[in-house]
Formats: C-alpha cells, sequence, structure tokens
C-alpha cells in the first residue's frame, strides 16, 4: 500500500492479509485513489489494541472510491475497523468519496491504552465505520457493520459510544459532508458490555449522519436498509439545512435501550421525510419507555434555512413485547421565543401493540403555531391522544380516518404522569366521525372545523 499512497491510482486487493499494525493511508492532494478487490476479501486485525485498523487521512482534493467486496475484521482489537479521516477539509476542498461493497466487523472500546502509541484505548468511540469530515458526494451502498460494542465504563456520553456506520463533521463549517447517501445497507447488533438500566448504556446507534447547513447542500438519504439490535437508536440524523429523508427500512429490536429510552428513528432537526419504514419490537425492547419516531429539535434554525414539514408516513409496527411504549412519536421543541410556523403531517401509522401517547410535543404550539394532522392511523394508545404540561396554545390537530384506542375513550392531552391536565392547558382537535378512540366534549373533540 506504501506506493499507492504515494502514487495514487487504483489497488487490487487480490488476497486476504492479516493486518499486523494498522494502516494510516496519507492520501495526495490531487491523487485519486480508487480500492478495488478480485472478489470476496479479508483484512483481519491481528496487532497490538489500537484505534483502527485502515485509517484514509486527507487535507483534500482527493477523490477516493473503494468498490468490490471487502472485510475488514476488527477482532475486537480496535475501536473502529475502518476510518476515513477528512476533519481538515472543507469549502471547495471537498471531493467525492464512494464506497460499494465495504463490511466491517467486530469493533470495541475498553479501559486502558493503545498498545500502539500509549493513548488511551477509549480515546475515539467504537464504529463500525466512520465517515469524519468534509466530503462532496459521500456515497455508501451494499455496506454493513456486525458487532459493535464498548467494555462497560469505557464510554463517554455524548462523544465516545456504539455505532455502525458514522458520518460526522464540524457543523460550525464546511468541514461535512455536502450530499450523503447511504443505501441497501445492514447493520447488526450495537450495544455496549454496561448492564440493563444503567446511566452509562447511552449512545449505541445504528446509522448517524451529522451535517451542516450550507448552500448548495442537499438533505442526507438514508434508504433500503435493515437494522437489527441497535440498543440505543437504529437512525440518528441532523441536518438542518433541509431535514434527513429515511425510508424503505427494516428494524428489529428486542435488547434493552439506552438509559433515557430508545428512538428508534431520531431525525434531530425538527423535520424531513420518514417513510416506508417496518418496526418490529419483542423481549426486553421497552425495559424503559421507547419512542418509535422523533422529530424532536433542541435548537432553532439558523438563517436561511426554515424549518420544513415533518411527514411520517406508511409506518407498521409490531410490537410482541407486551410492555407499552412511552410514545410513537417525540415533537419536542422547547426553544423559547422562536415564533417560527411548524407542520406536521403523519398518516398511515399501523401498530398492534401499545403506546401510552400518539404523540410528546414538549412545548411545540406554545411560542409559535404548530399544526398536526394525522390521517389513516390505526393504533393503540392507552392514556392519551399527547402528553405535555405546557401551554401549547397554539398547537392545532386535525385527525381524520382513524382509530386511537382499542379500548376506552381517552382525554386528548394529560401531564406527563398521565394525570389530566387544567382546563386552560387543554388543547382542541378538529376530528371528524370516521375518528374513533377520543373524549367528545368542549374541551376535548370538536366535530367539525375549530
Amino acid at each position: 500500500m506504501a506506493r499507492w499512497e504515494v502514487a495514487g491510482g487504483t489497488l487490487l486487493l487480490d488476497r486476504d492479509f492479516d493486518i499486523s499494525s494498522p494502516i494510516t493511508i496519507i492520501a495526495r492532494r490531487g491523487l485519486r485513489y480508487h480500492l478495488i478487490t478480485d472478489g470476496p476479501r479479508l483484512l483481519r486485525y491481528v496487532g497490538p489494541r489500537h484505534h483502527w485498523a485502515l485509517c484514509i487521512y486527507s487535507e483534500g482534493e482527493t477523490p477516493f472510491r473503494i468498490e468490490g467486496n471487502l472485510t475488514i475484521d476488527g477482532t475486537n482489537r480496535v475501536a473502529m475497523p475502518f476510518f476515513a479521516r477528512f476533519e481538515n477539509v472543507s469549502g471547495e476542498l471537498r471531493r467525492d468519496f464512494l464506497v460499494r461493497g465495504l463490511a466491517c466487523r467486530n469493533a470495541k472500546i475498553v479501559n486502558g491504552t493503545s498498545g500502539v502509541d500509549g493513548t488511551p484505548a477509549n480515546s475515539y468511540g467504537a464504529s463500525g465505520m466512520l465517515f469524519s469530515g468534509g466530503f462532496d458526494r459521500l456515497s455508501l451502498s451494499n455496506v454493513s457493520v456486525k458487532d459493535v460494542t464498548r467494555a462497560a465504563g469505557s464510554g463517554i456520553s455524548g462523544s465516545k459510544g456504539s455505532l455502525g456506520i458514522g458520518v460526522t463533521g464540524n457543523l460550525q463549517s464546511t468541514s461535512s459532508a455536502r450530499h450523503v447517501t447511504i443505501e441497501d445497507f445492514e447493520v447488526c447488533r450495537i450495544d455496549s458490555e454496561d448492564s440493563p438500566l444503567s446511566p452509562e448504556r447511552v449512545d449505541m446507534d445504528g446509522v448517524l449522519v451529522f451535517q451542516t447547513a450550507e448552500e448548495g447542500g442537499t438533505r442526507p438519504i438514508i434508504q433500503r436498509g435493515t437494522i437489527r439490535e441497535a440498543a440505543g437508536r437504529s437512525v440518528k440524523v441532523f441536518a438542518p439545512g433541509g431535514g434527513g429523508v429515511t425510508r424503505e427500512l427494516k428494524i428489529f429490536r428486542s435488547v434493552s435501550s439506552r438509559y433515557y429510552g430508545s428512538v428508534d428513528i431520531n431525525h434531530q432537526h425538527g423535520d424531513g421525510l420518514i417513510t416506508d419504514i417496518e418496526i418490529s419490537y419483542a423481549g426486553r425492547a421497552h425495559d424503559l419507555p421507547t419512542t418509535s419516531i422523533s422529530m424532536s429539535s433542541g435548537t432553532g434554525r439558523a438563517k436561511g434555512f426554515p424549518f420544513g414539514v415533518g411527514e411520517v408516513r406508511n409506518i407498521r409496527i409490531h410490537d410482541s413485547t407486551g410492555h407499552p411504549k412511552g410514545a410513537l412519536v417525540g415533537l419536542q421543541y422547547n426553544v423559547v421565543g422562536d415564533t417560527s410556523p411548524r407542520r406536521y403531517l403523519f398518516s398511515h401509522i399501523v401498530d398492534d401493540g401499545v403506546s401510552r401517547s400518539f404523540f410528546l410535543p414538549g412545548a411545540l404550539g406554545t411560542h409559535g403555531p404548530a399544526t398536526i394532522i394525522i390521517e389513516d392511523v390505526d393504533v393503540g394508545l392507552s392514556e392519551s391522544l399527547f402528553a405535555s404540561e405546557d401551554p401549547t396554545q397554539f398547537l392545532r390537530i386535525q385527525a381524520r380516518r382513524s382509530h386511537l384506542s382499542r379500548g376506552r375513550e381517552l382525554p386528548v392531552k394529560v401531564s406527563y404522569s398521565g394525570g389530566p391536565v387544567p382546563r386552560n392547558l387543554d388543547v382542541r382537535v378538529d376530528a371528524d366521525a370516521s375518528v374513533s378512540g377520543l373524549m367528545t366534549g368542549p374541551h376535548r373533540v370538536v366535530r367539525g372545523d375549530c
């Protein structure tokens, strides 16, 4: 690989290799790199404990392609089998990075030190494959990650967790992927050895994409994938430049979730499209409150990048746990003083299990107008349409052709404990005769226009 590093061009892997020490390729500016295989090939790390098995480093102007059928096995001796390290690349120095046919497995962080350079072994989180920094078009297809974990007590919340496929950047600059597509992928078993229900059990994500809001960028697309046993979140996206697209996924989870409860698809930018999703819950999936889908956001939008419509449609949930989920959808937004309008559409959602509430808005609709439209929904709520202790006086809800409860009629709004809210905090719903499962009355459901 040393000659390829200096000259660029195409490198053919025509046999399997055991890697006795970590490989770092420093890509030269202005060169193109193409790594291919002649069939199924394996790079197996057998060296001392370190942060990565194969690292590609660039400072810009280095188009890169990986194609074929390559597996990198970290053998639980590295935090990351594959690391594309482009943190010093931004703006017009960004180039395409295309990956087709890469599989990574057996990544783990532990306490202690690296046997290569003596740095803390948990300097990085555990990731199957991580793409960090500035890219123009980042395209990952036919990729897979299996078995990413961390030793008990080795993680650091918010920075050093467990991750399957990761795309990260500096969100205060253009050291970020301008265009992202992840498709035809599989992620299996992203977890931690921290005991179930412990506070250390956080940040265990199947697919993560963080993207800067910038002119000329496009919203990231995550599509046609299967995610099994990602204990924290199956998909986590922060893309405030226009919202992400998450579609055509199958998600399976039976393991105990993160300490705060799982969110299986989490659009942390507060909008975008989530569609054609099938989620199956079993076993210990709801040890702690589960929210199946979230479009909650903790920050406002930069000028020129307003919130768009948040749309969740064609969702089917199979739930054999026998325990309720906390909510089907999270919409929490608590930025005081932001009066920008918000709009959400939920349609064709079916859940054969139980959920305490349909959605959790936090203070959404308290500082500015928010509209929620519910259509063609068949779910089993047990407590309310939503729970909030904020006024939510600017929240407008319309429901059509929906069955919201399989038993008694439920209140529209309750407190977080499930108890009634004062009448001055109540919210009315525009629901016609095609909607069942909600209480009627002057402070509950209004049949017809509000």
